[in-house]
């Protein structure tokens, strides 16, 4: 049972990880092609690096009072009921940045949770495997999801690419919902769960230096991806998205 969970999870978020991309490229195109604004651009991503950034004070309150399946659950179903939202009507910007940034703090408490989850799911001398299967899937969606949104925007349209990102992440809702694992929230205070993070980034030096790396990618990632390649492939070398 705890590989076929193992499985599950990764499925589940290697599905999730990659509709997250690929519905923020149809967005991109649809913003492009309204405002060929690249500030309304930049939005997007400073959207979602803000609201991932105050999502990340609350996954510790979390963690001590829900088990981790159902957190991981919770916000796999949030996020795809708000990606729902933008085929019932026609949004306003503010709207789409508002659906962006629930979407973005929603997703915040994934990757902490699975990272929680997954010593609980593989004996301990697989547990480096695993963290490495995992890291490196991630890396590879990150790494292919935008040659491939952009692709598959030429042959269908934004609007079949975000049913495209609707779909996975109801798949992968299901994948997550079929995850067996038995473990215990700790119960702990509040404001002891959040202190106790922050005690031990300051007091080991390689922490700080994970948490400023961490911090530099999810700036950069967004930025080159939306604000600076899909502008200068439109206005530098006067190219369309193909």
């Amino acid at each position: 049972m705890k590989n076929r969970s193992v499985l599950f999870l990764w499925f589940g978020q290697s599905q999730a990880n990659l509709a997250d991309v690929l519905y923020i490229v149809a967005l991109i195109s649809i913003l492009y092609a309204q405002n060929s604004s690249p500030v309304l651009l930049s939005c997007i991503p400073f959207t979602i690096t803000a609201a991932k950034f105050l999502s990340s004070f609350t996954v510790p309150f979390l963690i001590d009072r829900y088990r981790a399946k159902r957190i991981l659950v919770v916000s796999q179903l949030l996020k795809t009921s708000v990606l729902s939202m933008f085929f019932l009507w026609h949004m306003s910007l503010i709207t789409m940045l508002c659906c962006v940034a629930l979407i973005a703090f929603f997703d915040g408490w994934a990757a902490p949770v699975q990272s929680s989850m997954l010593p609980h799911l593989v004996d301990k001398e697989k547990l480096l495997k695993w963290n490495s299967m995992f890291n490196v899937t991630d890396q590879t969606i990150q790494i292919a999801a935008y040659p491939l949104g952009s692709f598959l925007i030429i042959s269908w349209d934004a609007t079949g690419l975000l049913w495209l990102s609707f779909s996975l992440f109801s798949l992968s809702l299901v994948f997550m919902q079929a995850i067996r694992i038995n473990v215990h929230s700790s119960k702990t205070k509040q404001k002891q769960g959040l202190k106790e993070g922050w005690k031990l980034i300051w007091h080991y030096p390689r922490l700080r230096v994970l948490l400023v790396m961490e911090v530099l990618e999810g700036m950069a990632a967004g930025v080159w991806a939306s604000a600076i390649v899909y502008v200068f492939v439109k206005e530098i070398l006067n190219k369309n998205e193909a």
